[in-house]
This record gives structure tokens, C-alpha cells and sequence, in this order.
């Protein structure tokens, strides 16, 4: 095995620059700098690879050394375009790049920073133009690297090598790859590089694909992926745990580093997906069904779009509450404008009522708050604080009415910085059953359809796809009356009105 003290990323780039500058053989070099499943990766030569991989194992770093050598060298000419789920790690990817190109002593052309409009999605694109090499026809061109955002349009009319990271994390998987493979059509690759999420995604059946194809089983459907495969447990098994020891100055053994990575996971289930390359039966959902079930209660009211009907089941319900609670989440068309009104009883919280609409107008919508907030109850009297969705379309609405219901109503904005602490409050109200829900299948699936994800700088992501019943809108109504009924100050978001940024 490589001396680690040896590996690339325990070197500045003077030390790496002078190792490329008294190396003439760049597997020799490699060798030297890389552990053994990088190498492999850096090496592979197939017009479509999978890396499918364990978190923590250095997979983005590894991508940014063999798109930088090979341009430099003259190896791969063609433009690169990275795409990850989130611009955190299109910002990182980058970074990488820099250092690497900085490494080999290469004059940068250009290095900038754009925006670009495709559709409604304002989109940040990073672009490294590297220095002229020859093709193997005699061209001299600049190849260029370009790291975004994931949005399928993004890739139309485009050129080149192509990489996805997180492939299993963006919001359209299928679209991106539609867009991506006709980019490689002149001699371009696409590499695909990611955790698992759930036996049912996109990446998934790409690996099944791949390993059909190695088997002699292919079907006349599947596309011709490699497909290399790193648990965690083969990154520890190559070296990478003393590498982290010389690069952070850590002194983990191995298994007290493999016992702190599964210690941050909830579940088996979630290590076996996170670090051990084994796609989840509950399709990465941050609230399954089976936690869910314990929760459901005959007497929760079913969801309903009559007004009447939702005053009615409230009213039904109250009388043993000491308060009402209610989150209102924000939307007209396709996605749902949802009330949710809770009440306490004790140490615990039940459903009361849930209104769903679908296509009201906005005058409605904010009569519903406004009404809601003016109702008495049997028991409790009145709903003690809204919080409602200030995000877009919610933002006059939701202001409207903390100005007319001062200290009853809350307005707030949800960032992925927000729904950081108002989703965990759903999981944790579930896992403790402190909360009723309705036997609904459509509500269960909307609140099952959360997803958690860490990205490639450490940080948390909830997602949900859009689907016909809407975006995970009782999800949010549901955290939104959860977080108006809870009265610790550290749950509080009057810190972060101001739209910090999030994920």
C-alpha cells in the first residue's frame, strides 16, 4: 500500500508540484499520491462509470485530480461539466480544481463566477479555463472545466466529459442523465458518482444496469455502465483511516473510526445505505411509513377542503385541549395550501383538523388564516399562535396577518436552514408518539416523502419530489404547528428571518 504519509491530500501544492516536476511517469505518480480505489477511478477509461460509493471516502477530490491531469497532459481535451445536487459542492469541486491546476504549475486563463437564467432557476456556474493542448487531430484548444447546480437544461447544446455527483440526490436524476449523454457524443464520458438513496432511484437501476451487463444478462434496455464499487469498509481496508489521521492529525484506529461513522447514523438501515453501498428498502425516506403507523389514530380527522367541515371537526375535538396550535403552509396550483391545527392534551398533541386546498384564490387563503385566528373553541377558545409560510406567495399573506393578530401569528420563512429545525421536530414528536395523525394514505405519503441527505460539505438537505398531491405541503403545515406549540426559545427562528443561506 502507498506510504500515506505520501497521499495527496496530506500535501500542499508546493509538495505536490514537485513531485509532478520530478515525475515523468504519471502512474508512478499516482501510485505515490492516491489509495488504491482512487487509482482505479483516476484509471478508468469507459464511456460510462459508476462509482458507487460510501460517504467520508474523498470521491469529488479524487474526480478533480483526474479531470485536471488528464487536461493537462493532453490525455482528455474535450470540456468537463460537473454537476452536484447543491452549489455548496459545485463551489468545493472547483476549489479542487484550482489546487490541482496550481499543483501542476499550470497558468489558469480564466477563472470566474457566473449566473445564468434556464427556465425560472437562476443557476451559478463556475468556469476554469486551463492552458492550450493539442488534440489528437493537431487542434490547439483551451479545455475548459465547468462546475454547476443540477438542472437538466443546463446540459442542452453542451459538449464534452460529463460528471454527476450525488447522482441519486438531484431533483431530476432521469432528466439529467436525458440531457447529459448526448453531450459525450463526440468522444465525451459520463461519470456518475453518488450514495445510495433508496433501491427505487435512478442511480440504482443504473448499478443493476452495469451488473447485468458484467454478468452476460443484459436486456436490450441497459446502458453499458462500469461500475466500481467502495464501501466504507474497502476505503478502511486500502488506508484511508491513516489518512485522515495524517491529514487532520487524528489518531482514530480503524474501528474506532468505523464505530464513530455508524454512531452517526439512526439506523442500520441508514449506515448500510450511507457507508456500506446498500441501496434502502424505504427509498431514503426521512419518515417511513413504519414509524409513522404507530401514530395514526381512528378518531384523527380525515384532511378536507370544505371549510365547514374543518371548523367542524375542530370543534369536535377541543374540548379536552389546553391550547391550539396551527401551521399553515403556502401554495395555489400545484402544490397545496394546508392548515394544520393541533391540540395539547398533557405531554402530547393531537390532530384536530386539516384543510387542503387546491387552486383558491389569494383572498381565500388569507381569510382562511384570519378566520382561523378569530374562532372560538369549546375548551381551549382560541388558536394561541399560528405559524404560517412566508415563502413567496405567503409573504403578504402570512405579514397581513401578524400585523392584525400581534404575538398570535408567526410568519415564517422556509430556508433549508429553517426546515433543518422544523423537520427534525415531525421525526422527533413520531419517534416519541406525542402526536396523533389521520389514517389517510395520501397524507402518510406526503409526510413519508421527505428525504434527508447529507451533501458533500457536511451539510443536511431535506427533499421531497413534486408529485400530483403536491410538494410535501402537510409535511411543512404539520412542522409549522409543531414548532408553533413549542415554546423553547432554541426552536425560535426570529434569528433567521433575514433568509440566511442555507443548503
Amino acid at each position: 500500500m502507498t506510504a500515506v504519509a505520501d497521499n495527496i491530500s496530506t500535501l500542499g501544492v508546493e509538495e505536490i508540484a514537485d513531485l509532478v516536476s520530478a515525475s515523468n511517469d504519471a502512474r508512478a505518480l499516482e501510485s505515490r499520491l492516491f489509495l488504491p480505489y482512487q487509482r482505479a477511478w483516476i484509471r478508468e477509461g469507459a464511456k460510462l462509470a459508476i462509482l458507487e460509493k460510501s460517504r467520508r471516502i474523498g470521491a469529488d477530490y479524487t474526480d478533480a485530480w483526474a479531470a485536471v491531469s488528464s487536461r493537462i497532459t493532453g490525455a482528455r481535451t474535450e470540456d468537463l461539466w460537473y454537476s452536484s445536487a447543491d452549489e455548496t459542492a459545485a463551489r468545493e469541486y472547483m476549489e479542487y480544481i484550482a489546487h490541482f491546476c496550481r499543483a501542476f504549475g499550470a497558468m489558469v486563463e480564466a477563472f470566474d463566477e457566473s449566473h445564468e437564467m434556464f427556465g425560472a432557476d437562476d443557476i451559478t456556474v463556475f468556469r476554469a479555463v486551463l492552458p492550450r493542448v493539442t488534440t489528437r487531430t493537431g487542434a490547439r484548444v483551451r479545455p475548459k472545466i465547468h462546475a454547476l447546480t443540477s438542472n437538466p437544461r443546463t446540459f442542452r447544446s453542451k459538449g464534452g466529459d460529463v460528471t454527476l455527483s450525488e447522482f441519486a440526490f438531484h431533483a431530476d436524476p432521469r432528466g439529467m442523465m436525458k440531457a447529459a449523454g448526448p453531450a459525450t457524443t463526440w468522444g465525451g464520458r459520463v461519470r456518475v458518482i453518488s450514495t445510495h438513496h433508496g433501491e427505487g432511484s435512478k442511480f440504482n437501476d443504473f448499478i443493476e444496469m452495469g451488473r447485468r451487463c458484467v454478468a452476460g444478462e443484459a436486456r436490450p434496455s441497459d446502458m453499458p455502465w462500469f461500475v466500481h464499487r467502495v464501501t466504507l469498509d474497502d476505503a478502511i481496508a486500502q488506508g484511508l483511516v491513516e489518512l485522515i489521521n495524517a491529514t487532520r492529525g487524528t489518531r482514530y484506529s480503524r474501528d474506532e473510526f468505523r464505530a464513530e461513522c455508524r454512531a452517526l447514523c439512526e439506523t442500520e438501515d441508514e449506515f448500510n445505505e450511507e457507508y456500506l453501498c446498500e441501496p434502502s428498502a424505504q427509498g431514503g425516506s426521512y419518515l417511513p411509513y413504519e414509524l409513522l403507523r404507530p401514530c395514526v389514530h381512528a378518531k384523527a380527522p380525515t384532511p378536507t377542503e370544505e371549510w365547514s367541515e374543518f371548523l367542524a371537526n375542530i370543534s369536535e375535538r377541543s374540548a379536552e385541549c389546553s391550547a391550539l396550535y396551527a401551521g399553515v403552509d403556502v401554495g395555489r396550483t400545484t402544490d397545496r395550501y394546508v392548515v394544520w391545527v393541533i391540540g395539547k392534551i398533557g405531554g402530547a398533541l393531537r390532530t384536530l383538523g386539516v384543510l387542503v386546498w387546491q387552486g383558491r384564490s389569494y383572498g381565500e387563503m388569507q381569510m382562511i388564516g384570519e378566520s382561523l385566528l378569530a374562532a372560538t373553541f369549546p375548551g381551549a377558545a382560541r388558536v394561541r399562535r399560528l405559524c404560517g409560510d412566508a415563502t413567496g406567495i405567503g409573504a403578504q399573506m402570512t405579514e397581513a396577518w401578524t400585523r392584525k393578530f400581534r404575538g398570535r401569528a408567526e410568519n415564517v420563512t422556509i430556508t433549508s436552514s429553517v426546515k433543518q429545525a422544523l423537520i427534525p421536530l415531525v421525526r422527533r414528536h413520531v419517534e416519541e408518539r406525542t402526536i396523533t395523525l389521520p389514517d389517510d394514505p395520501v397524507t402518510l405519503a406526503d409526510l413519508s416523502s421527505v428525504r434527508k441527505s447529507v451533501t458533500i460539505a457536511g451539510h443536511v438537505r431535506y427533499a421531497a419530489d413534486r408529485t400530483r398531491d403536491g410538494h410535501a405541503d402537510r409535511l411543512i403545515a404539520l412542522s409549522l404547528a409543531l414548532h408553533a406549540a413549542d415554546t423553547t426559545r432554541a426552536c425560535r427562528f426570529a434569528s433567521l428571518r433575514h433568509k440566511p443561506v442555507g443548503l
